[in-house]
C-alpha cells in the first residue's frame, strides 16, 4: 500500500495468491504514489470489492518493465482492470509485459486505464470482462507500439480486444482473435472516441 509521495520499487520479485477485500489485490497506490516494477511477476491475485485484481494506481505514476501479470481478477460488480486498474493524474507505463488470463466483472480485463497510458511491445491475451474492453478499456490518451492484443473476450457488450472512449494510437500492433459479445470483435471505438492505426 503507497500512499501520498510514497515510492515503491520492486525488482524480481513475485507477488501471488493475494486477495484484497477492497481495491489492489497485490499491489495498492493512491495519490502521487510511485511505483516502479522490473521483471516481476504478479499473479493469482484478487480484489474482491473494488479494482485493480492485479494492481490498483489513483492518481500516482506506475512504469512495468518486463514481467506479467497473469490470473489476477476482479470479481465484484462493476469492478474494472482484472490485471490493473490505473487513473489520476500521473502515467502508466508499460514495456515489454505480459497481461494474461485476468478478469474482471465491469470493464478492462486486462488492463483498464482512464487517463495516460503508453505500452511498447506488450502482449495482452487471453483476458475477459462483461462489458467493456476485454483486453484493454481507454478511457484517456494510449500509445500502443508493436506487440499484441490476441483471444480476449468480452461476454455481455462489446469490445473484445479494446474498447476506446478516448484516444488511441496503435503502430505495428497485432490484433487477433478477440471476441465481442455483440459490437467490435477486435475493436470498438465508442461515441467521440478517436483511433489512429499504424502499420
Amino acid at each position: 500500500y503507497i500512499q501520498d509521495t510514497g515510492t515503491l520499487t520492486l525488482t524480481n520479485v513475485t507477488i501471488k495468491n493475494c486477495t484484497a477485500s477492497s481495491s489492489g489485490g497485490a499491489v495498492y497506490s493512491k495519490s502521487t504514489g510511485t511505483v516502479t516494477m522490473t521483471d516481476c511477476i504478479i499473479t493469482g491475485n484478487e480484489s474482491q470489492v473494488g479494482s485493480g485484481g492485479g494492481i490498483y494506481v489513483d492518481g500516482g505514476s506506475i512504469t512495468i518493465n518486463g514481467g506479467r501479470i497473469s490470473n489476477n481478477k476482479a470479481t465484484s460488480t462493476n469492478s474494472k482492470g482484472g490485471g490493473i486498474y490505473f487513473k489520476g493524474t500521473g502515467t502508466l507505463k508499460l514495456t515489454d509485459v505480459t497481461v494474461s488470463g485476468c478478469s474482471a466483472h465491469d470493464a478492462g480485463g486486462g488492463v483498464y486505464s482512464a487517463d495516460a497510458v503508453t505500452m511498447m511491445n506488450c502482449t495482452i491475451t487471453g483476458n475477459e470482462c462483461t462489458k467493456e474492453g476485454g483486453g484493454i478499456y481507454v478511457g484517456g490518451t494510449a500509445t500502443m507500439t508493436s506487440g499484441s492484443i490476441r483471444h480476449n473476450t468480452v461476454t455481455g457488450a462489446f469490445g473484445g480486444g479494446i474498447c476506446a472512449r478516448g484516444s488511441l494510437t496503435l503502430t505495428d500492433v497485432i490484433i487477433s482473435n478477440n471476441t465481442g459479445d455483440s459490437l467490435g470483435g477486435g475493436i470498438c471505438v465508442y461515441r467521440n472516441a478517436n483511433v489512429t492505426m499504424n502499420g
